[in-house]
């Protein structure tokens, strides 16, 4: 994502490939040369499966256009509103991950990708699970 960065704000996607999951992200849909053309942070009925991962490269100028979003009541907090109101004011580009992409938002879900990421560690590294440990008191 970093390599293809030429300026533009751009937001790492990924397919959950389930709409139920996909209810608890910021939806996106991009057109064919990446731009994205709709964002809805967290909908009741998902246009699509393809999902804000919560890693965007802002440009300096972008990143003072949240003065004017504040101004024009957007809230303090929530990246994923502040994406849905900047897409239509500028370009904005999705980069859809390859591969494994864990949300670590909650305890659940942070555990989950503990899980699967010491157990591809540990055949990765042709160790007995026992032997490797990550993190083991989060």
């Amino acid at each position: 994502m970093v390599e293809k960065y030429s300026g533009e704000t751009i937001i790492a996607l990924y397919d959950v490939k389930d709409f139920e999951l996909a209810k608890l992200y910021g939806v996106v849909q991009i057109d064919n040369g990446a731009r994205i053309i709709d964002f809805v942070e967290k909908p009741e009925k998902p246009s699509t499966t393809l999902v804000s991962t919560g890693i965007y490269i802002f440009s300096k100028n972008i990143l003072n256009m949240i003065e004017q979003y504040l101004r024009e009541g957007g809230g303090g907090d929530k990246l994923g509103e502040f994406i849905q109101w900047l897409y239509r004011i500028v370009s904005v580009y999705g980069h859809i991950l390859d591969g494994e992409w864990w949300d670590i938002g909650d305890i659940r879900s942070y555990k989950s990708a503990k899980e699967a990421l010491s157990r591809r560690l540990c055949y990765s590294n042709d160790t007995s699970c026992e032997e490797t440990t990550l993190y083991n008191n989060a």
